[in-house]
């Protein structure tokens, strides 16, 4: 199996990774950080799995009821024509505990259904043991917690495995019939469950990308992968807490059978400036307001040097990374990860984004809480000393830490960002951040500039070059027209290309392997060519890489150049962002009317407003 044959569906809180074949092949409940229920898609003796099949040969596809998440899977058989819908209620509340839906329709003809429900619990590690009630079946593990319940609406369908921990059953349908399951975690789900597709597709067009009466800033031969990636954006946000989400799954590697299978099922703060611009232009105002609330609550309860890189959803900051042994992998690649360590290594990155994502909120939404201010101006402060220090870089090395150009580019955006945000406050500007960013700023362009190679570099005293580097244009370390900004993206494309992609970077960084090319860096080369008006360059590289999404319009983090394969965790949010800022960059560059004033890169993103007094 392959990318290209999966489907998402989820409410927000919990989600689903569903194959073109009618198998739940990922499913975490209650909560898309949680222990899994099924993980056949890492491990497909020893995961679980809920398959839904005709019985015999048959062709499927897969597709979405338009503009929702809502998930349909249409198989064709010798003997008729049949569909699996499968979907997670959003009408439900936040108090009622998640719940998937699928339901089987026969077309045309007649098929017989073969239905199989083998939940392991934990990763896989526990095999569930299954009781037979009234209207349900409940399968339960070795702590409470572990509570499944698959319910069928027909008596009679399933039976117990020979095992006891599944069930399974054929079903026969003509024309016209219909037969409605559903999967829930908890006692609640013991109760009789009723769910209509229709109504959750309604709410999800609700939320979808809606155009307005004129030409639309998306226009294009990829709006409607932005109209999908804003819907994976919605599923992906937390309702409980504003986070956003990197995925729903774990250990999906980078290159299959490699090691670099990490766990992003937590929320990353490093590209939090881009997800703020991305939600406001594509019109999520509340889902933006709710998000930046989230990112101020970590500022203020952590403050500066307790500040991390990555948290779960809920803002916790403890991410244990453990080793799943009785795993066999997603095609055989090992380990198997879920926590991610990474989260609490130095990255001096977080404070830049940070700062910008505060200053594009006021631009945007106004004022913010004072105790946000007041840390906002320690940071600030801690970073006119921290810069100085070798931190793990923008992409989170495990290796040693450097001082990597891109860190220090993003700390002088903190200060330069805390000026900004200290003069329309009416707040007085310390001169301690403004010496210190000439400083940096200086520092930079001496000490992370390669003039044979007219380019900006990985880190001080470094040759190797890095997507990361893409900062400086983006947030206007120097003019986009500058010699070095334009040499730099030349280098990027002659070093670091593959066709239209780009990888973040071939040096060493102290995981075994080596990656394929990067979905995020190229899209943001993609915003980079058109801020720098190569509208027609920036238009025909994003098309193509809309070109390379898996059917449902989903892409994962990387690309396999050599069969365009999608690889890596999926969905990613950092790059269906990446993707919804590219379109808006490439929409301006062809002078479409902005949702916003301003974009980051632009120039003048941060316009002298007149301050407010004191």
């Amino acid at each position: 199996m392959s990318l290209k044959q999966y489907g998402v569906i989820g409410n927000q809180s919990s989600s689903a990774v569903v194959s073109q074949f009618g198998s739940i092949d990922w499913c975490c409940f209650p909560f898309i950080d949680s222990p899994s229920h099924f993980a056949s898609l890492l491990d497909e003796n020893s995961g679980g799995k809920f398959q839904i099949s005709p019985q015999g040969d048959f062709r499927s596809e897969q597709r979405y009821l338009n503009r929702t998440q809502v998930l349909e899977t249409i198989f064709e058989t010798p003997f008729g024509r049949g569909l699996v819908t499968d979907w997670m209620p959003l009408d439900g509340g936040l108090a009622k505990e998640p719940i998937l839906f699928r339901k089987i329709e026969v077309i045309q003809g007649k098929i017989t259904w073969v239905i199989q429900c083998h939940p392991r619990f934990e990763y896989g590690e526990v095999q569930a043991q299954t009781e037979s009630h009234f209207h349900h079946w409940v399968f339960r593990g070795n702590v409470p917690e572990h509570l499944g319940v698959l319910s069928c609406e027909r008596e009679g369908v399933l039976s117990l495995s020979p095992t006891g921990n599944g069930v399974s059953g054929k079903v026969s349908m003509e024309a016209g019939e219909s037969l409605q399951l559903s999967w829930g975690w908890g006692r609640k789900a013991m109760l009789p469950q009723k769910s209509s597709s229709k109504l959750t597709a309604e709410k999800w067009r609700l939320w979808a990308h809606n155009c307005p009466s004129g030409a639309c800033t998306f226009a294009g031969p990829w709006h409607d992968l932005v109209t999908r990636s804003g819907l994976i954006l919605k599923l992906l946000s937390s309702p409980f807490s504003g986070s956003v989400a990197e995925s729903i799954t774990s250990s999906m590697p980078n290159l299959v059978g490699g090691s670099r299978n990490w766990d992003y099922r937590y929320a990353w703060v490093r590209n939090s400036s881009l997800i703020q611009q991305a939600l406001t232009n594509l019109g999520y105002v509340d889902e933006a307001k709710a998000y930046f609330s989230w990112i101020s609550d970590l500022i203020i309860r952590d403050g500066t040097s307790h500040l991390q890189s990555a948290y779960s959803i809920d803002g916790g900051k403890v991410l244990p990374e453990l080793e799943i042994k009785h795993l066999a992998g997603y095609q055989g690649s090992k380990p198997v990860r879920v926590g991610d360590q990474a989260g609490s290594l130095f990255q001096l990155d977080i404070y830049g984004h940070l700062m910008a994502t505060a200053a594009e909120y006021y631009q945007n939404f106004g004022d913010f809480r004072p105790e946000l201010w007041r840390k906002l101006c320690e940071i600030a402060d801690y970073v006119c000393h921290a810069w100085k220090r070798p931190d793990h870089g923008p992409w989170g090395v495990r290796s040693k830490a450097e001082h990597f150009t891109a860190s220090k580019v993003m700390c002088w955006v903190a200060l330069d960002r805390a000026c900004w945000l200290a003069r329309m406050m009416g707040e007085p500007v310390s001169s301690r951040w403004l010496d210190e960013q000439r400083i940096l700023h200086r520092t930079i362009c001496e000490q992370g500039y390669d003039a044979h190679q007219r380019s900006f570099v990985r880190s001080f005293g470094d040759r190797d070059l890095d997507g990361a580097n893409l900062a400086i244009p983006l947030f206007r370390f120097l003019p986009l027209d500058d010699d070095r900004v334009q040499g730099t993206l030349d280098a990027l494309q002659t070093n670091l290309s593959e066709g239209v992609f780009l990888y973040r970077y071939r040096s060493a960084d102290g995981i075994p392997g080596h990656e394929n090319p990067h979905l995020f860096t190229s899209l943001n080369y993609v915003s980079c060519l058109a801020l720098s008006g190569r509208v027609d360059e920036a238009s025909d590289r994003l098309a193509e890489i809309c070109s390379y999404a898996n059917p449902l319009g989903i892409f994962g983090e990387q690309i396999s150049f050599r069969d365009g394969e999608n690889l890596g965790n999926f969905p990613m949010s950092s790059v269906h962002t990446a993707l919804i800022n590219a379109s808006l960059y490439v929409g301006m560059a062809r002078g479409r009317q902005l949702p916003t004033q301003h974009l980051l890169g632009m120039p003048d993103t941060l316009p002298k407003k007149t301050a407010k007094s004191a």
